[in-house]
């Protein structure tokens, strides 16, 4: 025969299950008052989540802006100031055209037509001052000095400035890799036949 269980332990029993009921809701209601009462985010967190910035980006625009930072200190110099009178900013304007923030190896692509342009526009404007040096030479009566204004000078530099961003330019719409070395080789051109018309002969 079965035995029954005594009123002992069916009473004991159920106050077990009692208390296991009572800490189970004890545990919901809490974790139901935290889930309701979340601490708020800080006043910079929340800045920061608005900004949208993570460590990469900020990697990079660190990376960027080391070149300008450095051209814009050396120009805190007496000598460099002298050297590049009022043409200081193109220092800072070239070091951001070497785009450090690009990966490897198009970073180097870069350096590399950007070398190439640099080398060939002093090159070609080299000989465009000589040419400016020439005119003014040739034009310029015996008896007069040679500085001054002179106009087949001026209209030399003009010829130059003309053809060359003209050439450029068309290349720089064909090929479109060769943007940024455009920008530079502009740049050399520029300024070159901008003064150029101050340029005088060696002997002078």
């Amino acid at each position: 025969m079965e035995q029954q269980p005594s009123p002992q332990s069916a009473s004991s029993n159920e106050d077990t299950t009692k208390q296991a009921d009572t800490t189970k809701q004890a545990s919901a209601g809490s974790g139901a008052a935290q889930k309701q009462d979340p601490k708020p985010p800080s006043k910079l967190k929340t800045l920061w989540t608005k900004l949208g910035l993570d460590p990469l980006t900020l990697m990079l625009m660190l990376k960027g802006s080391i070149p300008p930072t450095i051209a814009i200190s050396m120009y805190q110099s007496r000598g460099v100031a002298t050297q590049y009178s009022t043409l200081g900013y193109l220092v800072a304007i070239m070091s951001i055209l070497g785009f450090a923030i690009m990966p490897r190896a198009k970073f180097l692509q870069t350096m590399a037509l950007n070398l190439v342009a640099t080398c060939l526009a002093a090159a070609v404007n080299l000989l465009a001052l000589y040419c400016v040096t020439q005119a003014r030479l040739h034009t310029t009566p015996t008896d007069r000095p040679l500085q001054g204004y002179n106009s087949s000078a001026s209209a030399v530099c003009a010829i130059w400035l003309i053809i060359q961003i003209y050439l450029v330019n068309v290349i720089r719409a064909a090929r479109p890799q060769f943007q940024f070395p455009a920008i530079i080789y502009s740049i050399f051109v520029s300024v070159s036949c901008t003064y150029g018309t101050n340029t005088l002969p060696c002997n002078v």
